[in-house]
């Protein structure tokens, strides 16, 4: 992996806003096609393959983050291939807290229900 601070000449347009804020930091990861090797992106196998990755990413990034993805008002968000909120990557807590509280509310509720 190599680390620069410059872009490749086609990706300085998702960069190019980070002077309108007051922090920050962007990871651009580029020429992801080499996570592939030498198949063809067009083709059928190549694409699935590459998708494959991207989910790969994706999932480790989401779990890996969790806790600082997680609020109302989280400390970091992170995109893949996009920057609107349908290309958000969303928090996944491993030791599933939440469900293990919804499940204690559910508990409750049928005890109360029962008396």
């Amino acid at each position: 992996m190599v680390l620069t601070k410059t872009t490749a000449p086609d990706s300085a347009q998702y960069i190019s806003g980070l002077g309108k804020t007051a922090t920050g930091t962007i990871i651009l990861w580029e020429v992801l096609d080499r996570l592939i090797g030498n198949v063809d992106i067009e083709e059928k196998v190549g694409s699935g393959n590459f998708l494959q990755n991207i989910r790969l990413v994706e999932e480790y990034l989401a779990m890996v983050f969790h806790r600082f993805m997680e609020n109302p008002n989280p400390q970091i968000k992170i995109y893949i291939n996009g920057e609107d909120e349908s290309h958000r990557i969303q928090p996944w807590d491993l030791f599933l807290k939440l469900i293990k509280l919804l499940s204690f509310i559910l508990m409750r509720l049928f005890a109360m229900a029962k008396e």
